[in-house]
C-alpha cells in the first residue's frame, strides 16, 4: 500500500456517473448512458456492450449473478438461475457467495469503465473472505462487436492473506443455467462437457441455443454436477479431478467448473481466468470460446493480463493531480503495463492523461522491482 499517495481531488461517486438502482434490474435490455466511469448501486454492474447482457457484482456473485444473462440481449431471455464463484481451502472450508462469505474491501467496490483501456466494458473490483483468509481482485472484459459480442472475460487473482500456508487451493465456478430463461421447466436443460476447450455447457430440448462457461487460464481440475450447499460436499467437488461422464438427458443441472490445486506461501497469489458466454447452436457456442481463448492469448502476449497482478489494490479516486510524498521512485503505468509518467516529490499533474486505469507503482529502492501498487481511477 502507498502510505505517501495523497488524493489533492477527492470525488464522491455520484460527482462521476453513478446511477443508483433502487429495484430489481429490468427483463431484457437496459443500458446506461456511455460515461467514461459508470457503475450502479448497491454494488452490481452491467456488461451489456456486446449481444451478452450479464450483471455482475463486487461480492462474488452474492447480489449480480442472479437470473442477470440475457442473450441475445434484445429478447429478454434471460438463461441463468445463478452463478458464483467458490474458492476452497479445505475439506469443509469453502468460501462462497452462497454462505454470504465475501465482503467487498475498501476502496475495491465495483467500477466499469466504458471503454476501458483494453476492452470496450472491463470492471474492476476487489472482495475478501470475512475470516481474513483470502482476497480476490476482480477484472471483467467485454465487447461490442464481432468476433466478441457473444461472451465476457473475468479475471481473478486469489491471494493467501490468512498468514499461513494454505496448500490444495480450488477455484470453480458453480453455474446454474436455466437455459431459454424457462426458472420453472428446468428439467428440460440438458448438460455436457468439451474436454478440448474446458468448456462447461448447457441447452435446451426447446432450442438449439447453447450457453457456458469455459476456462481460459489456469490450472483445469474439473467438470462436474450437483447441488451442494454443504462445505465438505463442496470442496469434494471442487477438488475431484477430470470431466464427470454422463450422458446427456433432461435435468435441472448446476454444473461445477474448477482449477487447482494450489499452494500458498502467505501473501503469495495465483490467477484464473473465466469466459461467459452463448451460441446459436454447439458449433457457434464453440465458435464464440475458440474467440475468447484467443482475446484472452492476445490480451496476455501485451501484457494486459495484468488486470489480476499480485497486488493491494487500494483504490483511489482522482481528477487532475496527486501528491506523491515517497522517498523512492514511483511511476504511473496504464492497465497495459506501459509507462505513463515519471512521479515526482510533490504534486504531480495528470489532468492531460485520458480517464481510465492506471496504477501506481513505487518502486523498491534495490534494482527496479516495485514494491507496491495503487490502482489509480482517473475521473473527468
Amino acid at each position: 500500500m502507498l502510505p505517501f499517495l495523497l488524493l489533492l481531488s477527492a470525488v464522491s461517486l455520484d460527482a462521476v456517473g453513478v446511477c443508483p438502482v433502487t429495484s430489481g434490474l429490468p427483463s431484457g435490455k437496459w443500458r446506461e448512458p456511455r460515461v467514461e466511469l459508470r457503475t450502479l448501486l448497491p454494488t452490481t454492474g452491467v456488461h451489456d456492450t456486446g449481444l451478452l447482457a450479464v450483471s455482475i457484482d463486487d461480492v462474488g456473485g452474492q447480489e449480480a449473478w442472479q437470473m442477470t444473462f440475457f442473450w441475445p440481449d434484445t429478447t429478454g431471455i434471460d438463461h441463468l438461475y445463478w452463478n458464483w464463484l467458490a474458492v476452497g481451502l479445505s475439506v469443509g472450508s469453502v468460501v462462497d457467495a452462497w454462505d454470504m462469505d465475501w465482503s467487498t474491501t475498501p476502496g475495491g467496490q465495483l467500477v466499469i469503465l466504458e471503454p476501458g483501456p483494453v476492452a470496450d466494458e472491463e470492471g474492476l473490483a476487489e472482495f475478501a473472505d470475512n475470516a481474513g483468509r483470502a482476497r480476490v481482485v476482480q477484472h471483467s472484459f467485454a465487447w461490442g462487436g464481432p468476433p466478441d459480442e457473444d461472451y465476457i472475460i473475468v479475471a481473478y487473482t486469489v491471494v493467501n492473506t490468512s498468514g499461513y500456508q494454505q496448500d490444495s487451493v480450488f477455484v470453480s465456478h458453480r453455474t446454474d443455467f436455466d437455459v431459454m430463461g424457462d426458472h420453472g421447466g428446468m428439467p428440460t436443460d440438458m448438460s455436457s462437457f468439451d474436454s478440448a476447450r474446458s468448456l462447461a455447457y448447457m441447452w435446451d430440448t426447446s432450442s438449439a441455443w447453447h450457453v457456458g462457461v469455459r476456462l481460459l487460464d489456469g490450472r483445469f481440475c474439473g467438470y462436474h454436477t450437483g447441488f451442494y450447499t454443504d462445505d465438505d460436499w463442496k470442496y469434494i467437488i471442487m477438488s475431484s479431478p477430470g470431466a464427470e461422464s454422463t450422458t446427456p438427458y433432461p435435468d435441472d443441472w448446476c454444473v461445477w467448473l474448477s482449477a487447482g490445486p494450489y499452494s500458498l506461501a502467505p501473501g503469495d497469489s495465483f490467477s484464473v481466468v473465466f469466459a461467459f458466454l452463448a451460441g446459436e447452436d454447439l458449433e457457434d457456442l464453440q465458435v464464440n470460446a475458440d474467440a475468447a481463448q484467443a482475446k484472452w492469448q492476445q490480451l496476455s502476449l501485451s501484457g494486459s493480463e495484468s488486470a489480476a497482478p499480485a497486488y493491494r489494490p487500494t483504490t483511489t479516486f482522482c481528477r487532475s493531480a496527486i501528491t506523491f510524498g515517497g522517498a523512492h521512485r514511483a511511476v504511473l503505468t496504464d492497465a497495459s503495463g506501459r509507462k505513463v509518467m515519471q512521479l515526482l516529490s510533490g504534486t504531480n499533474d495528470v489532468s492531460r492523461l485520458p480517464a481510465g486505469v492506471y496504477f501506481v507503482r513505487e518502486a523498491s529502492g534495490v534494482g527496479r522491482e516495485a514494491s507496491s501498487v495503487t490502482k489509480l481511477i482517473l475521473t473527468r
